[in-house]
């Protein structure tokens, strides 16, 4: 890499105009990528700003950079570059490789930010031109794996979304005509802990899960925070199997299942922490009619004028189609069945991951 030239980001890079829609008005559906601030691509949108290859880079929070190469759009809080594309999806691999870079330009107090300004003075080396495409054909048949796989595990997610439908009917209209009950009647709530900076004191600290931990039907444990939580948090914001973890904002409603992943790892108030009446209901069935319902904005519950939140009083009132406890285990059982096909090629995909952070090494590191 020694042979490769420094390059100021700003004698390359294009600044596009700015976006001006908001971060929430991303859904799970939509004609073109959205994106946000966030380090995970994972909303869509039916309307699309850019047409030209870009660079992606999330102002707000954490550094992230994403390179797209198909018309997008964003949230207010990104700023987007164009370019040739041979140069932008080096940068793009450059950066990713050494993401301190950015993480360096955040600043302020409370959520820190990073400027148009400090990105364009960022120096990066770029390969010679005639290596350049040899260095994205090796990335992209890597990429292409990779893709192939994440591909797959979305196929068994349909699988089980279509299994849903065919055994309950529509959540949305309860097509089926079960019986309705809220929230409240067949669960306990509650929200997480607030996190005070001034009263941590460091003698009791605990792992805590934050809303971007939490994913559809997953958790992300790349990054986890830590919090005090003395012996009574740790009984009020205990985790246990079967757990529901809601975001309360964000994309509002988002659901995974606690597993017992971690030990002694508790939660955070953008979290909302519900335990099924095991009765009446189960969390592999509440978890796929949250994500529908996330379809109506949860019936219209949600408030908020700039930013959504589903809120613990609101969260309560939610109405829910109760099918009988037998068709519900049924259900579990074959999301059980799919989930195993699942860790297979979840196993494949990190191994393809790990051999593309072996390539960022050689090329980029």
């Amino acid at each position: 890499m020694s042979k490769w030239e420094m390059m100021r980001l700003g004698d390359v890079l294009i600044t596009q105009p700015k976006s001006k829609i908001k971060a929430g008005d991303g859904n799970i559906s939509g004609t073109y990528k959205f994106f946000t601030s966030s380090n995970f691509q994972n909303k869509r949108i039916n309307t699309a700003d850019y047409m030209k290859p870009s660079l992606i880079f999330g102002t707000g929070g954490n550094p992230s950079v994403h390179f797209c190469n198909e018309p997008f759009s964003t949230s207010t809080d990104c700023i987007v570059f164009s370019g040739i594309e041979s140069q932008l999806k080096s940068i793009f691999l450059y950066l990713k490789s050494n993401i301190f870079l950015l993480g360096e330009g955040f600043k302020g107090a409370g959520l820190k930010h990073i400027s148009k300004d400090y990105i364009l003075n960022i120096q990066v080396p770029l390969p010679p031109i005639q290596m350049q495409s040899k260095i994205i054909d090796i990335f992209d048949c890597s990429s292409t794996l990779i893709e192939k796989r994440k591909n797959q595990i979305k196929y068994l997610d349909l699988l089980v979304k279509s299994r849903f439908i065919e055994m309950f009917g529509d959540p949305v209209t309860n097509s089926k005509g079960w019986g309705m009950k809220r929230l409240d009647e067949i669960s306990t709530t509650r929200l997480g802990k607030m996190l005070d900076a001034k009263r941590q004191t460091g003698k009791s600290t605990y792992p805590y899960l934050a809303n971007f931990n939490v994913q559809w039907f997953r958790f992300n444990f790349e990054t986890l925070n830590k919090m005090d939580f003395n012996a009574l948090d740790r009984i009020e914001f205990s985790l246990k199997y079967g757990d529901l973890l809601i975001c309360e904002g964000g994309e509002v409603g988002r659901t995974a299942i606690w597993k017992n992943e971690l030990s002694d790892c508790f939660f955070q108030k953008a979290l909302h922490r519900v335990r099924c009446n095991s009765n009446i209901c189960i969390p592999e069935y509440i978890a796929w009619v949250m994500f529908f319902k996330t379809i109506t904005h949860f019936d219209g519950i949600i408030t908020g004028v700039t930013i959504a939140h589903l809120t613990g009083e609101k969260l309560k009132t939610l109405k829910i189609q109760i099918p009988p406890l037998a068709l519900q285990n049924q259900f579990a059982d074959f999301v059980q069945l799919v989930d195993k096909y699942k860790f297979v090629m979840q196993a494949e995909l990190e191994k393809l991951e790990l051999c593309y952070k072996a390539l960022m090494q050689k090329y980029f590191g």
